[in-house]
């Protein structure tokens, strides 16, 4: 029940601002991983999956990446929005 409220409660806040989400990522660094910079640009295309692989890719590259660990929650959450799925009741 508890991971139902809070798959529910992800939902509600992602789909109310969606757009806001990603709004407050810090501007791309010159020497940014090139991972990182393709999932910015797949997810300004809503290509959620694909911005998935790029910032996993980014986070294996550098786990201690603080950019890549909190773009990449966001980018799954789209995904998961994006594939029509339902919380389990």
């Amino acid at each position: 029940m508890k991971q139902f409220r809070l798959v529910a409660i992800c939902v509600l806040l992602l789909s109310f601002a969606p757009g806001r989400v990603f709004a407050d990522l810090p501007e791309p660094k010159a020497r940014e991983n090139p991972n990182i910079t393709a999932g910015r640009k797949a997810i300004e295309a809503k290509d959620y999956q694909g911005a998935v692989g790029h910032l996993t890719k980014a986070v294996q590259d550098e786990p201690k990446n603080a950019d890549a660990h909190l773009a990449l929650p966001g980018a799954s959450g789209f995904c998961w929005l994006a594939s029509g799925a339902q919380p389990v009741r």
